[in-house]
């Protein structure tokens, strides 16, 4: 049998936490494109499973995202997907364009979207057949459900018997876009703060660099200003090293803690310390 060249690649572009573009990839166009997500394969005897980008197969160009998936081992089965967790949202709509080929002989195959709701993976679509046009899905949730993540993902089974079977999926998407209202929760803490204690960037939205300022009013200890992205995971932290601590700036490149260009979209500055706490939503536009 000859090999299908299967591809997969996403993004996604992270927009306002108000109530808009949530996520949004018009084009996956970032570099790298499977920045933000997490990538699993589960392999077995005889199977081949891959996560890549294509330029060839694409909605909307330059590129889509491919999950390629093939099991031809007896009692063997391949497995991909590709996940992204966001902070929790209601009203929520979910969007994707899709296509998939399932190709099974003896063997069987499923390519699913899942919607992480209130904490637990919600099957919210499945295909056993081919949609060999981009088709679109979408979704719309209301006030009483939260939305926390989505993944795509793919298996094939190849059986025990008959001795020649197996099952292969490829799975390609584009154009993925979340949006919603993003559900505040309040902390509540015993750190003493301020009225007049600031924290702020210029310019915000910020290109390739932007300055962080913070103001406050008293002397503090051990701070610390660190980058979040909109899953809440760390990915810069900067030491504050001034004893004094009253009216100080810092200028933050866009990039992670290795240097790694980050993609366009919110992140947030949080500012810690013994006796401060701050928070600063930051927009990166390019």
């Amino acid at each position: 049998m000859q090999k299908l060249a299967w591809f997969f690649g996403v993004m996604i572009l992270a927009g306002s936490l108000s109530a808009e573009n949530l996520i949004f990839n018009p084009s996956f166009d970032m570099t790298p494109w499977d920045s933000g997500w997490t990538i699993t394969l589960k392999s077995g005897n005889g199977t081949t499973e891959e996560v890549v980008s294509d330029t060839s197969n694409y909605y909307s160009f330059p590129r889509s995202a491919g999950l390629y998936v093939h099991a031809y081992g007896r009692s063997s089965r391949a497995t991909a997907s590709l996940s992204q967790g966001i902070r929790p949202v209601t009203n929520c709509t979910c969007k994707v364009y899709f296509k998939d080929d399932i190709f099974c002989y003896w063997g069987w195959g499923e390519a699913t979207i899942y919607i992480k709701m209130d904490g637990a993976w919600n099957k919210e679509w499945m295909s056993i057949e081919i949609d060999s046009v981009w088709t679109k899905w979408e979704k719309v949730y209301n006030s009483s459900d939260t939305i926390r993540g989505i993944k795509f993902s793919v298996y094939a089974d190849a059986p025990e018997s008959p001795t020649v079977a197996w099952g292969a999926v490829a799975f390609w998407i584009d154009d993925v876009y979340i949006s919603g209202k993003e559900v505040v929760i309040e902390e509540k803490s015993s750190i003493a703060i301020a009225q007049n204690d600031k924290l702020e960037a210029y310019p915000n939205p910020f290109t390739n660099n932007t300055v962080i300022r913070y103001s406050l009013n008293e002397n503090r200890k051990d701070l610390q200003l660190t980058i979040h992205d909109i899953s809440g995971r760390i990915i810069h932290k900067i030491p504050i090293n001034d004893s004094k601590f009253t009216n100080s700036e810092i200028k933050w490149d866009g990039n992670d803690e290795n240097g790694k260009v980050l993609p366009r979209g919110i992140y947030f500055a949080k500012l810690t310390g013994k006796e401060q706490k701050r928070n600063l939503k930051l927009v990166k536009i390019y």
